[in-house]
């Protein structure tokens, strides 16, 4: 049985069962650009990190993404971080740095 906002599917040499939440991340400023759009949704395991929604969001849009990515915190549940350990929820949001002050 999937949670809310999931779906389970057969993986991995054992065949484990792996719980997928569907993620959406916003992006802001140079993050707009890279990804070409202003939000999208993503499927990752419950539990995924920072660090994993970095590695799909950089196999999904490349080098450039990859850039702003390494410069970027991340709002999470009101939370803004760099921790690229914190676990996601149900969104995330991609902030550049802006400028001005």
């Amino acid at each position: 049985m999937a949670d809310s906002g999931g779906q389970l599917i057969r993986g991995g040499l054992d065949s484990e069962l792996c719980a997928l939440r569907h993620l959406q991340v916003n992006y802001f400023a140079a993050a707009v650009d890279a990804a070409g759009c202003s939000y999208e949704t993503i499927a990752l395991p419950t539990g995924a990190t920072i660090a994993e929604v970095r590695q799909e969001l950089i196999a999904r849009h490349g080098e450039k993404m990859a850039t702003i990515l390494g410069v970027a915190a991340y709002l999470v549940d009101d939370e803004l971080t760099r921790d690229l350990s914190t676990v996601v929820s149900e969104s995330v949001d991609i902030m550049p740095p802006f400028a001005g002050g």
